[in-house]
């Protein structure tokens, strides 16, 4: 190991030792000589000398302390092990004028080195006219891009001259600067012949003083089938759009953006806004130096790509504001069922393989499903476009809204309440993804009534690990932070939705609960575990005494409410959890929060409403036990589960990686 530190560390004493950050992470050594020890070894630890050579001369136990400091503070992204990054070949000359670019790559990536060697070398079309190219090119040439290919979209007939001018500026201190000038006359009208000049480049970076939405959209869609990185930069209702930059998991194309951006004005589901390309039309505001502001991010956008500034989880559209020069960045998540860049699989895909990969993705914790779930929540451009509490009271239950991205048009709103903030805040999270996602799925499926007839669909039946046609009667659709967890969300679910109905009129009577309640059992508030107890006691005070009543199932529905009607119903793994989780939707009824009618996995779902009904299991463990009982259960009815996995709900993969469409039918009723 060489290690070496970063050149942005910062370190300073605290009261337990010293606290250590760079761009990449942080960390703290505890104790008295911590910061000494720091101070001693810093100016050593520069790249030039492995540990073993640094800790040579040392006794047993400093090496050994000095090695364990090192290692830690590599693991915590404060040092780089250069043993372990590639080779560059960067020359020195490379490396002393560059040196700003270096650092900034080194500040946000490691192999600081190699990345910006590779965005040096990459391959880059400029596409475009105006003050918005000029700049463009001026600020890759600064940032060390080495050679730059332009298609001039002909609206600039100076556009030649003022490019090698550039060129000649920068070859005083970089002689290999390389300048290739085209016109696009003819080589963007039509995707064959557009493939065909994209072909071959790392990069498009497509830019305009005018209005060009429609050529974007075309240039975007081809570039994105040859493999070649795609960014944009033109003027549109007042703003100057950039990007996307980035590559997260969760897409995000430019289509994705527009159809976003729509969404404000009633068009969810148009391909993109109505916009007419403007050719010839430069946008007022465009001036000289908003030209010049919108060209240096679209370059400054592709470096970050190239030398991995973006996370993996996220990608990035920038907003210029023509008239103030502002720039907002927001996090641009694909839209629900874009076409141009998440397809649902055809009718032929091979529903085992989709089944086997699903099932065999890692499962995620807690702790990681909310430092995730960030990447898709955006005001402008997220899946999930807010979360808050919106007018609702955080008295006796914790109630969440989360506006969500309807793939329908528009946007729709999740509803959950819990025992905690956080609790309601975890099951809003999963149910925004749930709530996508049975729109997604029930797109080219009739409506499901109670009996209704049609063709059979393909499903999967986990238990005998076989490809079956059935009719459904009712489907829902589960999240899980394991494969075992959203099969058994789903049962439960389901379960709740077809729950018996409890005896008509309410609970009745107080003094003699009993007589009112044949069936079932009556569950006794002296047997209530204490988080109900509680709950319900608050709510005794507002004068809504609270009972409850359970089915005879082994896995069983509790029925809670007052006076003489019935609030709501949840059906889980017990009795104690059922009844806590529908003494929180009672309440929630109670107090005007909640509509236990409408769960966010069902197709029924207008407004959703998350409720403490099943919950998104969050933070349950031991899944994998639990199920097999709910399958056996089903089994000895003569009923099976039937899945088949939800994928295209962007981030899902990356946020909450098992989301599925489900339903239960008589085992005889597939085939």
């Amino acid at each position: 190991m060489r290690p070496k530190l970063r050149n942005d560390l910062m370190y300073v004493p605290d009261e337990d030792g010293v606290y250590l950050e760079t761009g990449r992470g942080n960390a703290r050594l505890t104790g008295p000589a911590a910061h000494a020890l720091i101070r001693r070894i810093a100016p050593h630890l520069d790249g030039r000398r492995t540990v073993d050579a640094l800790t040579g001369g040392l006794p047993a136990e400093q090496r050994r302390l000095v090695t364990e400091v090192v290692d830690l503070l590599v693991e915590r992204g404060v040092a780089r092990d250069l043993d372990r990054e590639p080779p560059h070949g960067l020359r020195d000359w490379e490396l002393e004028r560059y040196h700003q670019q270096i650092l900034f790559a080194e500040h946000v990536a490691d192999a600081p080195l190699h990345r910006f060697e590779q965005f040096r070398n990459s391959r880059v079309l400029l596409i475009g006219a105006g003050e918005v190219l000029a700049s463009l090119v001026q600020t890759l040439f600064e940032l060390g891009l080495g050679s730059i290919s332009v298609l001039a979209t002909g609206e600039d007939s100076e556009v030649g001259p003022r490019l090698r001018r550039v060129l000649d500026d920068f070859r005083t201190g970089d002689p290999e600067l390389r300048l290739t000038i085209g016109t696009a006359a003819g080589k963007l009208d039509d995707e064959t012949g557009l493939a065909q000049t994209l072909a071959g480049y790392d990069a498009v970076l497509h830019c305009a003083d005018h209005t060009v939405l429609d050529r974007a959209l075309r240039i975007d869609r081809v570039a994105r089938s040859t493999g070649a990185r795609v960014l944009h930069a033109f003027p549109l209702d007042g703003e100057a759009w950039v990007g996307p930059s980035g590559h997260g998991q969760a897409g995000a194309c430019l289509a994705c953006v527009a159809r976003s951006a729509s969404d404000r004005n009633g068009l969810g589901t148009a391909p993109c806004p109505a916009t007419t390309d403007s050719v010839g039309q430069a946008e007022p505001l465009i001036s000289a130096p908003m030209g010049a502001v919108t060209g240096a991010v679209l370059a400054f956008a592709y470096f970050r790509y190239a030398v991995g500034a973006e996370s993996a989880m996220t990608a990035r559209m920038s907003f210029v504001d023509l008239s103030s020069g502002t720039i907002g960045g927001h996090l641009a998540v694909g839209y629900p069922g874009c076409v141009d860049c998440g397809p649902r699989p055809a009718p032929e895909f091979r529903l085992a393989d989709q089944v086997a990969e699903m099932a065999g993705r890692t499962p995620v914790d807690l702790p990681t499903f909310v430092s995730r779930i960030v990447s898709v929540v955006d005001p402008r451009l997220g899946l999930i476009r807010s979360v808050g509490t919106g007018a609702h009271s955080q008295l006796l239950v914790s109630c969440v809204e989360a506006v969500v991205v309807d793939p329908d048009g528009g946007v729709g709103t999740v509803r959950a309440v819990g025992g905690t903030r956080e609790q309601a805040l975890n099951r809003v999270g999963t149910a925004a993804f749930e709530y996508v996602g049975a729109r997604l799925a029930r797109r080219g499926r009739p409506a499901i009534t109670a009996g209704r007839t049609g063709e059979p669909e393909r499903w999967w039946d986990p238990v005998s690990s076989e490809e079956v046609l059935a009719t459904p009667d009712a489907v829902t659709v589960t999240a899980g932070f394991s494969w075992s967890e959203a099969l058994g969300r789903a049962v439960l679910h389901l379960r709740r939705a077809e729950a018996v109905a409890p005896p008509a009129g309410g609970p009745g009577s107080p003094a003699d609960p009993a007589a009112d309640i044949p069936d079932g059992a009556w569950i006794d508030p002296a047997d209530w575990p204490e988080p109900s107890t509680v709950l319900a006691g608050d709510a005794a005070v507002l004068g809504h005494p609270l009972y409850a009543w359970r089915d005879s199932a082994p896995t069983p529905t509790v029925f809670v409410g007052t006076g003489t009607r019935w609030l709501a119903h949840c059906c889980d793994l017990d009795v104690a959890t059922a009844l806590e989780h529908g003494v929180q939707a009672a309440v929630a009824v109670l107090t005007d929060r909640g509509d236990t009618r409408a769960d966010a996995g069902t197709d029924s779902a207008t407004e959703a409403w998350a409720g403490a009904g099943v919950g998104p299991g969050i933070g349950v463990d031991g899944w994998e036990s639990r199920l097999e009982p709910l399958l056996t259960e089903l089994a000895a009815a003569g009923r099976r589960l039937l899945v088949r996995p939800v994928d295209d709900v962007p981030g899902s993969r990356a946020v909450l990686p098992f989301l599925v469409e489900a339903t239960v039918v008589p085992t005889g009723g597939a085939r």
